[in-house]
């Protein structure tokens, strides 16, 4: 029994194989709504369905008191996440523009009323139906996307047309991009075309990049791991691409490699080899694949960045591992950060289980400006909001909105750029010479402000006193000379600090020997 006051959230109820929570002689429960019960009621499971019931019975002229529940909508806008460039990785559930109508052998799931809705077995097609049908998942993956606020987008589970039906295997992506420059304006999205090298055995999906070219811009071409026995003929090839903020410097490049690994469920005629069998650990099958898997998409990383002459590296996607299972480890071991674990968010649902299997993992050097949240669209809403339950219940559940656009949830990451690279301050033309004068020795010192483009405080310091010198300009020379009070003096040495300030201090300090003077 849910006690007066007691909350409960359709968000996460409602992602169990049941069907929705009804009030007796009510309507569904608002998807993605939190309800408040002001009066008690049974949570009761019957008849293949779960109701909430009144403890009194339910007539319109006492539906206030016995019925007292409000509803209060728990969906949220687009994460904002501090940066000024932003990475996202989005499942896009198996957008096919290739569709099950136009291949022959293709069988279908149907609607309540028996028409084709989404392709079931049969042909290389996993999408859509027909045309309507991927209108309407091809409208809620635009809503999605134009809404993140992402700059490059990493996409899993989009068509690779070469291996369907034997179009340019850019065929299906190019008409996603654009379907979201209708929507968002001509020219705010482009695609990273597919590179000349392809691995000889693909799977139909694959992993894709598109970007907004008025903020960031791809820096040479993209890579695709060719070659690998941990992935070809097993899982899809990691993509590999450098982009560089617009207006930016090779200092300001960010490698990010595009993952989708090896699922977890086994299908007719798989036979799992060592290592690979569902142990009941949690971990499914085709654990020790993922493993292997995700030391080749590290080495193919590290050597694709030392080729771009970055160390600022990001690898997104769909890892089918969960943040403590084996090939994650494996990842983080090698010293990476996993962003989305800092969210306090999940990715993922399945079978009444939550978790992230979608990850953004960063390299030291680019974790340190590196932020991240989850946009929780997909993995707490009700399948019944799908494309493919269109017309599947009794009331349809389907809109337009990004809510239920895919199964997976999207990442997105903010990344502080232009990063600050290390800075030679180079103090130049120090000297430190003793003169007499009137019997006494005197220290003439001075140095050349070093670094052309930041003013320079220095500090001069030596045995017989310091002097500051504050925002010297690039390239000026400040000269100090210090009365030792005596008539001779011992060799020493002048100590040059320079030191500027733009968000992270630099510093050089330097020093210049001078010998012994007697002035006596």
């Amino acid at each position: 029994m849910l006690d007066d006051g007691a909350t409960t959230n359709f968000s996460t109820a409602a992602n169990t194989s049941k069907p929705l929570p009804y009030l007796t002689g009510g309507k569904p429960a608002r998807v993605g709504a939190q309800v408040t019960f002001t009066t008690p009621v049974i949570l009761d499971y019957r008849y293949d369905a779960w109701a909430f019931e009144p403890l009194a019975q339910l007539t319109p002229d006492v539906a206030d008191a016995v019925q007292p529940v409000t509803f209060e909508n728990t969906r949220t806008d687009a994460p904002k996440v501090a940066g000024t460039l932003h990475v996202s990785s989005f499942n896009v559930l198996n957008y096919f523009t290739t569709t099950g109508d136009q291949l022959s052998g293709c069988q279908p799931y149907t609607d309540r009323d028996g028409n084709p809705i989404t392709v079931k077995t049969g042909c290389n097609a996993r999408g859509a139906w027909d045309a309507a049908n991927l209108d309407r998942q091809q409208t809620k993956i635009v809503n999605a996307i134009n809404g993140l606020g992402a700059d490059v987008v990493s996409l899993e589970e989009i068509e690779n047309s070469l291996t369907t039906d034997g179009e340019n295997r850019d065929a299906s992506l190019a008409k996603l991009t654009d379907a979201l420059n209708a929507a968002a304006g001509a020219g705010t999205w482009k695609f990273v075309p597919s590179p000349a090298n392809l691995p000889a055995d693909e799977d139909v999906i694959r992993v894709a990049f598109i970007y907004k070219p008025a903020v960031v811009q791809p820096v040479g071409d993209s890579k695709l791991l060719v070659g690998s026995a941990a992935f070809d003929g097993i899982a899809r090839q990691p993509l590999a691409q450098t982009w560089r903020p617009v207006g930016g410097t090779q200092a300001d490049d960010v490698v990010v490699v595009s993952n989708h690994f090896k699922s977890k469920g086994t299908f007719d005629g798989d036979n799992p080899g060592p290592g690979d069998t569902d142990t009941g650990d949690g971990q499914g099958a085709y654990n020790a694949t993922r493993v292997k898997e995700a030391n080749a998409a590290l080495d193919f990383a590290t050597a694709f960045a030392k080729d771009a002459g970055t160390d600022k590296i990001l690898l997104v996607g769909d890892f089918n591992a969960y943040g403590q299972e084996d090939p994650v480890k494996v990842i983080t071991d090698a010293g990476y950060t996993d962003l989305g674990a800092t969210t306090g968010k999940q990715t993922y649902l399945f079978d009444g289980y939550v978790g992230s299997i979608d990850h953004a993992f960063a390299s030291a050097s680019l974790a340190k400006v590196a932020k991240a949240d989850i946009w929780n669209i997909n993995s707490v809403e009700p399948i019944a909001g799908e494309y493919s339950r269109y017309n599947y219940n009794v009331t349809n559940l389907y809109d337009t909105t990004p809510f239920r656009s895919s199964d997976h949830d999207p990442i997105l990451v903010g990344l502080d750029l232009p990063l600050k690279a290390p800075v030679d301050v180079r103090l130049k033309a120090l000297t430190a010479v003793p003169f007499c004068s009137a019997g006494k020795v005197y220290l003439s010192t001075s140095v050349v402000a070093g670094e052309p483009k930041h003013a320079l405080d220095i500090r001069l310091t030596t045995t017989y006193g310091d002097q500051k010198f504050t925002k010297v300009a690039p390239l000026t020379s400040v000269s100090q000379v210090f009365a030792t009070g005596k008539a001779s003096i011992p060799a020493g040495t002048l100590t040059v600090a320079g030191y500027y300030w733009d968000g992270a201090g630099h510093y050089q300090v330097d020093t210049k020997a001078y010998k012994a003077k007697d002035c006596s």
